[in-house]
């Protein structure tokens, strides 16, 4: 059984990972409307 302070950081990471996939997919679909906008 982990700590709570260590299965915390683990949840912490883990979502911070899953949103920065998040965020980087969003500015590629920006950039690749910008692109076929103009």
């Amino acid at each position: 059984v982990w700590p709570p302070a260590i299965l915390e950081w683990v949840i912490l990471s883990i979502q911070g990972k899953i949103r920065g996939c998040c965020l980087g997919m969003q500015k590629k679909a920006s950039i690749r409307f910008l692109l076929y906008s103009t």
